[in-house]
């Protein structure tokens, strides 16, 4: 019990531990640009008002997780973690997702991106999954 507690603890406190929130810039390899940050909020408001298309659902679902690690914010990394939630199967990871945001200038290459952390994180997680038997 002690582990499982553990773990809900530290996602809580840090949804992409053991990576600190410091580092959470370097998590992914592109970042939010200007004009991404101008369609997000867009899409953003047009979901909390309608149902969007799939492919702006995913759009959002990917920018919003460029936002929430590019601001470090883990009340923003767990409103994309609910978003995802609520969204139902956004796969931010969808073939041409990040090819097309990256022609439509919301998202860049990130220069400071560090696969290991990323890593980290997963083999962590999947670590405490398996110790307290969820997988």
């Amino acid at each position: 019990m002690i582990q499982y507690t553990e773990f809900i603890s530290k996602m809580d406190e840090n949804p992409y531990y053991p990576v600190p929130v410091s580092e959470y810039t370097s998590l992914f390899d592109f970042r939010l640009t200007s004009d991404g940050l101008v369609y997000f909020d867009r899409l953003r408001k047009e979901w909390n008002e309608k149902d969007l298309p799939e492919k702006e659902t995913l759009f959002l679902g990917l920018l919003h997780l460029a936002y929430a690690v590019g601001i470090k914010s883990v009340k923003e990394c767990k409103n994309w973690q609910a978003y995802i939630f609520l969204a139902g199967d956004v796969d931010h990871e969808a073939p041409g997702i990040k090819t097309t945001l990256r022609q439509l200038g919301c998202i860049e290459e990130n220069p400071d991106y560090n696969p290991k952390l990323f890593k980290s994180h997963i083999l962590w997680k999947h670590k405490m999954l398996s110790v307290i038997g969820c997988i």
